[in-house]
């Protein structure tokens, strides 16, 4: 958690390089990308009623998300600080140290979490999940998470 790799790693670091960008993605969401993008994926939009109870849940969701992030990060890179304490982390499997595939197992349990709660939010909505849309959100996906 050393602002040296990236300050947003840094407890700090986290209200100002992950809380406040998340408030203006949310008010970008809502105000230009929701339609467009509910509808490539043909699902439902949800009703939210916006008071300062749905505010504070979305800054304490943000700041927990974060904050365990940075714990999985402690775990998942040479560089954390359970990798760098421990020799646990380096004990190799395929070839592999467990930081690593931590990191890498990780990525795709989550994506394959999204594929599943699309495919639920899909067959709730009672519509044919297409193939290619969860492509498409595979594509989304990987061009948040990678940024190119």
């Amino acid at each position: 958690m050393t602002p040296v790799h990236a300050p947003g790693h840094s407890i700090p670091g986290v209200w100002i390089y992950c809380l406040l960008p998340a408030l203006l993605i949310l008010v970008l969401w809502y105000r230009w990308l929701e339609q467009p993008i509910l509808k490539l994926l043909a699902l439902p939009r949800a009703q939210i009623t916006w008071n300062i109870r749905a505010v504070l849940l979305v800054v304490l969701g943000v700041l927990l998300g974060a904050y365990s992030h940075l714990l999985w990060d402690a775990t998942s890179h040479a560089y954390g600080y359970f990798v760098h304490n421990s020799e646990f982390w380096h004990s190799e499997l395929f070839g592999l140290p467990l930081y690593k595939l931590n990191q890498y197992g990780s990525g795709v349990l989550g994506l394959l979490g999204l594929v599943l709660w699309y495919a639920k939010l899909k067959a709730a909505s009672q519509k044919v999940i297409d193939l290619i849309q969860i492509k498409m959100a595979c594509v989304i996906y990987i061009f948040i998470v990678t940024g190119k």
